[in-house]
């Protein structure tokens, strides 16, 4: 099945449960995609719009991660203990902890080994196994946290220290992660430049990017977003947009580093002017409504009610990048190449890469950043200072 097909698929079973039918539109012609905002045509809860994007990729965020598939997920690793340590961490943690213990659980069964309490010889050979098949050792390292926890749930204690030495070992060999290339202002304004602001889909991308870059937010926080106020917790919502007089603040009712607390980050007016002129755009051409999913997904044409996708926010700035790349004059191998350096973390890490270069105190940056500590924040510091303070003044 091809990544389009798939999409198509998760947005299918998305109408489906809310109960709603699209009849696609024909075809568009690049003169039927340039109409004004008020030849939008309203139908139901679904919108219907001559755009240039009609079989544009999507994601719609499915409902596994919801509080009830979490408790079920806790209630299959720690059969017995009290529904309330369940708010120890999100719904969506414990899922990928239930996913991580059926991998192991089923390399385990195939090769006769008891998975709990897991031997520290057996965990060893499962993480020489997770190596061997190419996994990366972020990956093999988020499955041992969820091991280990699961061990420490139901009384036991796993002994990975060998295990440890496997990772590091290969650690070593693979040498240093990839990192994403920050996304720059002026790279942010060639983007914003070629968007059309009658086009729906220009401007959702707009708003979203502008969001991302200025809150320094993470894809499923910019996703999880709301209009104006929060919306009920089942419908996948983590904070709200707000417009006030000063500027927009930015809720976040839990992140990635805060889950016990709410983050507010205010964004003033003048510091990123164009983000309130692009989230009016989309929020009246879409007609967001407050307390509803801010950011949504397209399939032929029509603004699908569900909640997008954290892997859209990659997949919009790619396709963005390229353009501006492909009109620049680039060859396409070369912008695809380029293009293909951005992900999701961009936005946050080109704030972060702009704050350094004009000279932001760090404690102003980690409070933007959000950071669990500043050793995380300096590694993103010290890329960036690399440019502008090499310590090299030959004349």
């Amino acid at each position: 099945m091809t990544d389009k097909t798939r999409a198509a698929v998760v947005e299918e079973r998305a109408l489906a449960k809310s109960g709603m039918t699209v009849t696609p539109p024909a075809p568009l012609t690049r003169a039927d995609a340039e109409v004004p905002p008020a030849a939008v045509q309203m139908m139901s809860t679904n919108i219907h719009l001559d755009a240039a994007h009609p079989t544009e990729q999507s994601f719609a965020t499915s409902q596994r991660f919801s509080e009830e598939a979490a408790l079920e997920a806790f209630a299959e690793l720690a059969p017995g203990k009290a529904p309330e340590l369940l708010a120890a961490r999100s719904p969506r943690t414990w899922l990928q902890y239930r996913s991580a213990v059926h991998v192991f659980q089923k390399w385990c069964a195939e090769r006769g080994r008891n998975a709990l309490p897991a031997s520290a010889e057996t965990f060893c050979r499962w993480v020489e196994h997770m190596i061997g098949e190419r996994r990366t050792i972020a990956t093999i390292a988020s499955y041992r946290g969820a091991i280990a926890a699961w061990h420490r749930l139901n009384g036991h204690r796993l002994d990975a220290t060998m295990a440890g030495e496997w990772m590091r070992a290969a650690r070593r060999r693979s040498g240093p992660p990839r990192r994403a290339a920050a996304l720059r202002a002026d790279h942010l304004r060639a983007i914003l430049a070629k968007l059309d602001p009658a086009a729906p889909a220009d401007c959702r991308d707009g708003a979203l990017l502008l969001l991302a870059w200025g809150a320094a937010l993470r894809s499923d926080e910019v996703t999880a977003l709301d209009w104006m106020r929060e919306g009920p917790h089942h419908a996948g919502g983590k904070g709200a947009v707000v417009l006030e007089d000063a500027g927009v603040r930015v809720v976040l009712r839990r992140a990635k580093t805060t889950q016990a607390s709410r983050v507010e980050v205010p964004i003033p007016h003048d510091d990123l002017k164009p983000l309130q002129i692009w989230l009016k755009r989309w929020t009246d051409i879409a007609r967001i409504a407050p307390g509803t999913p801010l950011f949504r997904p397209f399939r032929h044409g029509v603004i699908l009610p569900a909640r997008l996708g954290s892997p859209a926010v990659t997949h919009v700035l790619r396709r963005r990048a390229l353009g501006v790349a492909m009109a620049a004059g680039a060859d396409e191998i070369e912008a695809r190449i380029e293009a293909g350096r951005y992900t999701s973390h961009s936005p946050r890490r080109g704030l972060i890469t702009e704050g350094v270069e004009k000279g932001v105190p760090f404690a102003t940056l980690r409070r933007r950043s959000r950071h669990r500590s500043d050793q995380q924040l300096v590694a993103y510091v010290d890329d960036a200072q690399a440019w502008t303070d090499s310590g090299i003044r030959f004349e």
